[in-house]
């Protein structure tokens, strides 16, 4: 059985690239920064180009183990939502959905990208800020949804059903059809 053992040896930053390069070497039984996770004082987070690498569960091959792996920072993720709440969707109330579909989605599908490469479950929360921020939209566009936060949800849902390609963030979360479990 051949052992290995990893370590982290470069970063490459070049735009919207992370590169992680690993050393492979035959004289440990496991990776170098899992052996370090186990033990809660030695295990560090280190922040780099808007990724927190610290101790996360891992499913392996045979059961779950800590590994030393990267995510979406918090920094970073503050970053990302004042970057949507400066969109100010909801006081573009003269534009169509389209349009600003086309405005955003460069934009989404960017951090998709770069921070989705890792821990893609961390993009959940800014894909429902930006579900947030839509549903504002509609209720200052049309009269009828006004002081509705339930129906211009509705509203929202019945689109994506229509048109599931329209915004960019909307693959990332799966939803169930009909009424939450437990609802009346």
């Amino acid at each position: 059985m051949r052992r290995f053992s990893w370590s982290l040896t470069a970063f490459s930053f070049t735009r919207i690239r992370f590169e992680i390069v690993i050393r492979f070497s035959q004289n440990r039984p496991f990776p170098a920064f899992a052996q370090m996770c186990v033990k809660p004082r030695l295990c560090r987070r280190r922040h780099n180009l808007g990724y927190t690498f610290r101790g996360r569960t891992v499913l392996g091959r045979q059961s779950l183990f800590i590994g030393f792996n990267p995510a979406m920072s918090t920094k970073a993720t503050k970053a990302v939502s004042q970057k949507i709440r400066a969109w100010h969707l909801s006081r573009r109330s003269g534009t169509d959905l389209s349009d600003l579909a086309r405005e955003i989605n460069p934009q989404v599908r960017g951090w998709i990208g770069y921070y989705g490469a890792f821990y893609r479950s961390r993009l959940y929360l800014i894909a429902l800020r930006i579900d947030q921020h839509l549903v504002r939209w509609p209720m200052q566009k049309y009269k009828r949804l006004r002081g509705r936060p339930e129906r211009a949800w509705a509203w929202l849902e019945a689109v994506r059903q229509r048109q599931p390609a329209l915004f960019a963030h909307w693959h990332l979360i799966a939803r169930a059809p009909g009424r939450p479990v437990g609802a009346r």
